[in-house]
């Protein structure tokens, strides 16, 4: 059985191109024959089961236009307030990082020496700033260095 998701993604796209004024006659996915063991080149054809899905099209693609519908409002209105973390990295870089990370200072805590997700503990407590950092924060020596610079540095200017 193939996973939902990528039904639902062969019918926007047979939506979207038939929109287009493309004719779509039939609709397949290939996905790996997981059986197949490479001897000598390989064979394509084995390779690869194909699967057609048509049927599976038909119902997934009626509920397309409100999809669509939706995804337009949601894009007309204003986006939505998110705080930062982790999930901005992971599984990748996201690509509005820069707009929602820009409220960050110079010498800000994710730039202290491998805080990793510490720096997050630090920002909830609303603490953006490597010299705000409080005395009792556990910092590896390295980290500490940096923080006492930061507070010195500070203090001169």
């Amino acid at each position: 059985m193939l996973r939902s998701i990528f039904i639902q993604d062969v019918a926007f796209q047979a939506y979207v191109c038939r929109k287009a004024g493309l004719i779509i006659r039939h609709c397949y996915i290939a996905t790996l024959n997981g059986d197949y063991i490479k001897r000598g080149p390989i064979k394509v054809k084995r390779l690869f089961d194909i699967h057609s899905v048509d049927v599976e099209i038909k119902e997934a693609g009626r509920g397309v236009p409100t999809e669509i519908s939706r995804i337009r409002k949601t894009l007309a209105g204003k986006c939505p307030k998110a705080a930062i973390g982790p999930h901005c990295s992971a599984p990748n870089e996201c690509p509005l990082s820069d707009q929602c990370w820009e409220f960050l200072p110079r010498n800000n805590v994710f730039e202290l020496h491998r805080i990793g997700t510490r720096a997050y503990d630090l920002l909830e407590d609303g603490i953006t700033r490597i010299s705000d950092i409080p005395e009792d924060f556990r910092l590896t020596k390295y980290q500490a260095i940096q923080a006492r610079s930061a507070k010195e540095s500070e203090t001169t200017h």
